[in-house]
């Protein structure tokens, strides 16, 4: 694909809507494409809505349903509010071992997406834990940035972007934090670079230490408008959100790493938790490796 496209999947959910309408502030003002993407449940002929006697019975409805889903995509792409930009529409169909998650991520990975930017309700308790929610997902397998989105706010212009890190191990996906700082960059942000301390006392010395790894950092990535925050909290979540809360940030960027095994299960990732919980649109991105 050599142009740089934004995907933004959807189930016609109020959240869809909010990330959609997110991927086109940021398509206007990048000059970027949008791919509105849904994806198809395989159809089976127990859940049609009629009775079918043929396999070339089954392959009329599956067609008719798609074509149903793509006329409802056009319905929204062709909004006038969307009419200055370019949004194609498109639908896959899920293989039956295949997640939903897996579908996007693979299309995104296979065309080389420059962005994905998704809808969530969030996840509570015990399927937080154990399932995360499908953003989650996307995020853990995406090759390119994923920004999460639970609703939309019509003041959001992306002049604040907090950039949540311990600053000390900096094994970076280079391509996708470049992606992430372009968008900073034509937005004009100033990027927040925020490490939270959850030490129980403040520390001058430790301060100098992490203040100093900061300023390494944007160093580092030619940073020109940023600032140095240090948040002293025993959750490093809330302190995030508290910090980014207020400065009236418009955006939470962090990394992410796919677990495997127990620790997917039972220690969970900070940048997952964010996703599900923030009223903040938070950008993810694999770290390298």
């Amino acid at each position: 694909m050599s142009t740089k496209r934004i995907l933004v999947p959807t189930d016609f959910s109020i959240e869809a809507d909010s990330a959609l309408q997110t991927a086109c502030l940021i398509g206007r003002t990048m000059n970027r494409p949008v791919t509105l993407l849904h994806v198809m449940e395989p159809v089976k002929r127990e859940t049609a809505h009629y009775r079918i006697n043929s396999e070339e019975g089954l392959r009329h409805y599956s067609e008719v349903l798609e074509q149903h889903v793509l006329d409802r995509m056009h319905k929204v792409a062709n909004h006038p509010k969307f009419e200055d930009l370019s949004m194609e529409c498109l639908v896959l169909r899920r293989q039956d071992r295949q997640t939903v998650a897996q579908c996007i991520s693979d299309h995104a990975n296979e065309l080389d997406y420059h962005l994905i930017v998704m809808g969530t309700t969030g996840a509570e308790g015990l399927k937080s834990q154990l399932e995360g929610t499908r953003t989650t997902h996307v995020a853990r397998l995406a090759d390119c940035p994923v920004i999460s989105v639970s609703s939309y706010d019509t003041e959001a212009q992306m002049s604040n972007v907090v950039y949540a890190s311990d600053f000390q191990h900096q094994d970076i996906n280079h391509e996708a934090f470049e992606q992430v700082l372009e968008l900073s960059n034509v937005f004009g942000a100033t990027v927040h670079l925020l490490q939270v301390d959850t030490h129980d006392f403040s520390d001058s010395e430790m301060d100098f230490i992490i203040e100093k790894s900061m300023k390494h950092f944007a160093d580092q990535w030619s940073l020109d408008n940023y600032t140095l925050n240090i948040e002293n909290t025993n959750s490093v979540e809330q302190g995030i959100l508290r910090f980014a809360t207020g400065t009236h940030a418009d955006l939470i960027i962090m990394n992410t790493r796919q677990h495997k095994g127990i620790r997917k299960l039972f220690e969970g990732s900070l940048a997952e938790s964010l996703i599900q919980h923030s009223p903040i649109p938070v950008c993810t991105f694999r770290k390298a490796g």
